[in-house]
């Protein structure tokens, strides 16, 4: 399958509640939004095929991009539970990115006071600093 040639929204509906779908069919068309970089449709093709080296792979993709959502929803579907250390990678990924909400529902998940604590830190100096936006209004007033 061409990466130019993936389904529509209401074709990849059709497929995944299609009750007889092949699971070969399902899993190649995993591969191709895997591909793609679509990770949550790929994980719904492969969740649909019982595909479990499709949803690993989507967990990989998913931890290397710091992506906590789809990550935490893999490894559920997988029904593999993630490990600490993953959980921090991702909390250290999303802190180093700003995304405080994700580092630190990903450190919690990991059970790391110290790095909720970091986040917490964080997030509040992001917050004490004043934005040049809003001195521009001020001074608009």
């Amino acid at each position: 399958m061409k990466l130019n040639n993936l389904p529509s929204c209401l074709k990849k509906r059709e497929m995944l509640n299609d009750p007889k779908a092949a699971p070969d069919f399902l899993a190649e068309h995993g591969w191709a939004f895997l591909s793609a970089g679509h990770l949550t449709d790929a994980l719904d093709f492969f969740v649909k095929a019982g595909h479990a080296e499709g949803s690993l792979d989507v967990r990989r993709a998913a931890l290397d991009q710091g992506d906590v959502f789809i990550f935490s929803k893999a490894c559920h579907s997988a029904s593999s539970p993630a490990s600490a250390e993953e959980w921090r990678q991702l909390g250290r990924m999303n802190l180093i990115a700003g995304r405080y909400l994700f580092a630190l529902d990903a450190f919690r998940q990991a059970g790391d006071e110290a790095g909720v604590a970091q986040v917490l830190a964080a997030q509040g100096a992001g917050q004490n600093q004043a934005d040049p936006k809003d001195e521009a209004l001020d001074h608009n007033l």
